[in-house]
């Protein structure tokens, strides 16, 4: 589609499109006759694969749970994908190959952060380090780190970089 005839709003974090009917029908939501795309969003999703759709459902609902995600799709031996308003969606498609990624959700408290990583170890995940301050990583960086059944380092975060 051309946007070339695109509109900017007078606010800097927003931009504004004309679009058609198909378009209504989408996310983020439509007003009148236009999209409105925050400009902070760049990114519209990640997909990290994994072995076993299954264990991968199981353990990232109750690891992403308490950080606000919630499981947006599931197809047996297929899928699984998770979303957060503001965040870019979150596919694991089943793979032959894995190859180990690291993953850095946002908590706002610490004990977000704890039941992240006692739901972790719950599920099968492996310890990586408890929730604790990481003065290495910044003054206020406040995380645990566990690997979940496919090896990914992943971590919950209070006062990250991002």
């Amino acid at each position: 589609r051309d946007c070339s005839n695109s509109t900017k709003t007078s606010s800097a974090s927003e931009h504004t499109f004309e679009v058609g009917e198909l378009e209504k029908s989408l996310d983020p939501p439509v007003r009148g006759d236009l999209m409105v795309l925050p400009q902070e969003e760049t990114m519209d999703h990640i997909s990290i694969p994994i072995r076993d759709v299954t264990t991968t459902r199981d353990f990232y609902d109750a690891v992403l749970a308490p950080l606000g995600w919630q499981r947006s799709g599931f197809r047996e031996d297929v899928y699984v994908g998770y979303k957060k308003p503001g965040s870019p969606a979150l596919y694991f498609p089943s793979s032959n190959a894995t190859s180990p990624v690291h993953l850095a959700f946002k908590a706002s408290t610490t004990e977000e952060v704890a039941q992240f990583y006692h739901a972790a170890l719950d599920t099968g995940g492996q310890d990586n380090g408890p929730p604790g301050p990481r003065p290495a990583y910044g003054k206020n960086y406040y995380a645990a780190f566990v690997y979940d059944p496919d090896g990914h380092n992943i971590e919950a975060v209070m006062g990250g970089v991002g």
